[in-house]
């Protein structure tokens, strides 16, 4: 019995690239956080939306961990890309809750 032989021509096995998956669930968290963010829909104004402005900026927080997690975890070019377009997507959606807080909640 020869296992030497056989043993090289096994390849080991490919790991599964997971982008598809990846830029599913970035899309979903963008257009989760974008629908669902109270200051979008209703922007605050004065002291007494103090409260949800933090819930807001906290909860636009949400893309840019995912885009971290996804850099951590890329293994392919396809992953790597996804990864790049969300974190780019998350900082766009950073500055524009930076804004809103400084257009509509100055006092």
């Amino acid at each position: 019995m020869d296992t030497s032989q056989s043993s090289m021509t096994d390849s080991p096995p490919k790991k599964a690239s997971r982008w598809v998956l990846f830029l599913v669930l970035t899309l979903g968290i963008q257009y989760l956080t974008l629908t669902f963010s109270a200051i979008a829909k209703n922007p605050p104004r004065g002291e007494a939306y103090r409260e949800q402005v933090i819930r807001a900026i906290i909860f636009s927080l949400l893309p840019f961990a995912w885009s971290v997690f996804l850099l951590i975890r890329r293994r392919t070019l396809g992953e790597s890309l996804v990864a790049f377009a969300s974190l780019a997507l998350s900082l766009l959606w950073m500055k524009l809750t930076i804004w809103l807080v400084e257009n509509f909640y100055a006092a």
